[in-house]
Parts: structure tokens; C-alpha cells; sequence
């Protein structure tokens, strides 16, 4: 829901959408996150328990990101970075790769599942699969990078054989396999100019990117922070600017919107 939210706010440019979004976020943040970072799985008569699943991991982390992108507050990013690295250190299959469904226990380890059917609801693997692609296109961790490939290769003969049951796997893939963008934005999230280069992002459908904010505002979280590289990502023409970029390799910036839109193929 919180995904669901965070994208109808910018693409329908629904308020209400992003606050629900918010709110929703906030609330797991603030009551479902244990002082040692590990997701809770419910929360009921203001109390929250039971440890999380992959299943609530993914899905969360996933809501985070798309929420990032609506209000681009880097610290959604962070926290679904610092999920993220909790779900590896906890559900991670060293031996063979991908995600096990509940997080290391040694009395049970050997009963332990991992499942990647993707049916009503998509598998916490196909999600996850995405989540590390994504994060490590905004972070350029290849750590992150080479965990879903091991994940690709952990599942990829048993979609071969029946494909059209992995559906968001195959979706995720296609995201890695390309082509997809990152497209960073420097310059200040309240401007005229940067919200009509945001209103242009939004009103194409292009599944396959990234879209990130460098705002000189002064925020308790920085993209920088974050994803050090951005720092030598400037304004040119003291005009908001974008870099469209594919894998990390980006093309000249520009102050044009048409010219951005062009790029993404």
C-alpha cells in the first residue's frame, strides 16, 4: 500500500496520496523497528511483536524506496538501506544464495523455506531481487549488485522451466538486464524548474529507473550521505540539472526536459 501510494502521489500529483504514504511509513518506523533495527510483523493493542518475515522485509523496503522517490527525503532510503542490510545479515542463504522465508534459528534451520512463486502476492525473493538492484543502482554498492545477481542464479533453472509462474522475478529481471536509468537531479526540490522536470519524469511510463534528488537544501539525511559519488554531480547554467545514466555511465547533463526525455528510451 505504502508503494502503491508513493507512486499514484507523484504520478497523479495526489497530496493525500503522499501523506497516507507517509503516515503509513512513519508508523512502522516508529512502532515496528526494534532498537536493534529488526522489523516486527504486527502491531495490535499498541503492541508490536513477532519477528518479521522476508515477505515483510521486502515489501516494506520496497514501500520505502518508491517513498523516497515521491518526497525525496533521504532518510526513507537510509532506513530501507539499513533493513535491507539487517534482511542479508538474517535471511541470506550462504550456501546456495537467495532469501530463506524466516531469519536464522538454529533450532529450526533445517526446516527453513525459500520460495520464489510469484502468484496474488509476489514472492519476497522477486522483491528483494528488485530492492538490491535498485539500491545499488542509487548507492553504486556492487555488494548489492552481485548479491542479486547470486539471487538470478540461485532461482533462474526452476523460472526456466515454467516462467509465467515467476512473473514479478521476470519483471525484476528485466530491470537488471536493462535498459534502465538512473536519472539524477540537481538543484532545489521546491524550484518551478525542478517540478516540471519531475511533472515530465512522471507523466511517461518508463518502469526500468531510478529517479534521484541532489538538493542543496540542508536536510538530517543527505543523499550524499548516502550515495558518496553524487557529490561531484553539479548545477550547470545555475539551471536544475539532469544526468540520465544507464548502469552508472551518464550522458552529458542537460537543463532540457525534452532532451532528458529523449534519453529514456
Amino acid at each position: 500500500m505504502i508503494s502503491s501510494f508513493a507512486l499514484g502521489a507523484r504520478v497523479l500529483n495526489k497530496n493525500e496520496y503522499e501523506k497516507a504514504a507517509i503516515n503509513a511509513a512513519n508508523f512502522i518506523i516508529n512502532k515496528m523497528i526494534t532498537k536493534d533495527g529488526y522489523l516486527l510483523h504486527r502491531y495490535r493493542n499498541d503492541e508490536a511483536a513477532i519477528s518479521a518475515n522476508l515477505d515483510d522485509y521486502a515489501f516494506f523496503i520496497m514501500g520505502l524506496i518508491e517513498l523516497y522517490e515521491t518526497t525525496f527525503d533521504a532518510f526513507y532510503l537510509k532506513t530501507a538501506l539499513n533493513l535491507n542490510k539487517t534482511l542479508i545479515e538474517n535471511f541470506w542463504d550462504n550456501k546456495n544464495g537467495g532469501f530463506y522465508f524466516t531469519q536464522i534459528n538454529k533450532e529450526l534451520d533445517n526446516f527453513r523455506q525459500k520460495d520464489i512463486y510469484d502468484g496474488a502476492i509476489p514472492s519476497g525473493n522477486s522483491i528483494s531481487l528488485l530492492n538490491l538492484i535498485k539500491l545499488a543502482r542509487i548507492t553504486a554498492d556492487t555488494d548489492l549488485e552481485e548479491k542479486a545477481i547470486l539471487i538470478i542464479k540461485a532461482f533462474s533453472g526452476t523460472i526456466e522451466k515454467s516462467p509465467e509462474a515467476y512473473t514479478q522475478f521476470i519483471t525484476s529481471f528485466d530491470f537488471f538486464i536493462g535498459p534502465s536509468y538512473e536519472v539524477v537531479i540537481v538543484g532545489d526540490s521546491d524550484s518551478i524548474e525542478t517540478k516540471r522536470i519531475l511533472k515530465a519524469i512522471n507523466s511517461r511510463f518508463t518502469p526500468n529507473k531510478i529517479v534521484i534528488l541532489k538538493s542543496s537544501e540542508n536536510m538530517k539525511t543527505k543523499i550524499t550521505d548516502i550515495a558518496d559519488y553524487l557529490k561531484d554531480f553539479k548545477m550547470i547554467n545555475n539551471k536544475p540539472t539532469i544526468y540520465v545514466c544507464s548502469n552508472h555511465t551518464c550522458k552529458a547533463p542537460t537543463n532540457d526536459i525534452n532532451t532528458m526525455l529523449d534519453l529514456l528510451i
